[in-house]
């Protein structure tokens, strides 16, 4: 069987107006040749999609569109690669956190975006998942701090739910913690694979992809990327991952 070559990207756009705007993203497409791609705190930044969508007629995008900054991960894909067969995008019940902690406007959930895509070469589905944890869950103390590390156990709990035996399931986000982090590693499941990327210049990768074991699927390489402009102002980098499926 032959093997088919697709790049994925990942974005936590962050303070888009300043750092990522719409040509970043744009370019990152096209100069990367990605087909896949999930973004973070895109609530705010409708205009990025809407541009990705005008200058690709090809592509689409799946979301439910809020307006909240902190809640909004939508994926977008390439019809020309990929046929979608399912999508759900579930809402995880957060609550109110406290003023303490990152992220105070506090959306009260927040979303996990599972698409299922078939390759249309390789007549291969694939389950693509995007979330963003909160954040501050393990800097916050006290009561607020017992809040946020049960809300992300609830997000990363419900994360992995999906991710089953003898499917192949592609997933990344916003993780606001690293991949040896002690939840994320109590619950993932065995199967489960981590992309290899190297911490960053200001901050520990937080930007986490992985990937189910499979025979059909295999990771060729990763790459992390900062914006174009000259002023970096933003804890994310973008992830391109280059995977091979038959």
């Amino acid at each position: 069987m032959t093997w088919h070559e697709f790049a994925l990207g990942d974005l936590n756009i962050g303070d888009g107006k300043t750092v990522w705007k719409i040509e970043d993203v744009c370019n990152l497409i096209e100069n990367y040749g990605i087909s896949v791609f999930f973004g973070q705190e895109f609530g705010d930044r409708a205009d990025v999609v809407a541009a990705v969508l005008e200058k690709h007629p090809s592509w689409r995008v799946v979301w439910h569109k809020s307006k909240n900054k902190y809640r909004d991960v939508p994926i977008l894909f390439d019809s020309k690669v990929w046929k979608k067969t399912f999508w759900t995008e579930l809402q995880i019940h957060i609550g109110y956190l406290g003023p303490q902690g990152a992220g105070g406007d506090n959306p009260g959930f927040k979303a996990l975006n599972v698409v299922r895509l078939k390759h249309r070469k390789a007549r291969r589905t694939v389950q693509f998942q995007n979330h963003h944890t909160i954040a501050s869950a393990f800097s916050t103390h006290g009561p607020e701090g017992a809040r946020r590390k049960a809300a992300y156990t609830r997000q990363i709990r419900e994360f992995f739910a999906w991710v089953r035996k003898g499917k192949i399931v592609i997933g990344g986000g916003d993780w606001n913690a690293e991949k040896t982090n002690k939840i994320i590693k109590h619950l993932k499941p065995a199967h489960w694979i981590w992309v290899n990327t190297k911490a960053t210049m200001r901050t520990n990768t937080i930007d986490l992809i992985g990937f189910t074991l499979s025979g059909k699927l295999k990771f060729v390489k990763a790459v992390l990327l900062e914006t174009s402009g000259s002023k970096f102002n933003n804890d994310h980098r973008a992830v391109v991952v280059t995977f091979r499926i038959r």
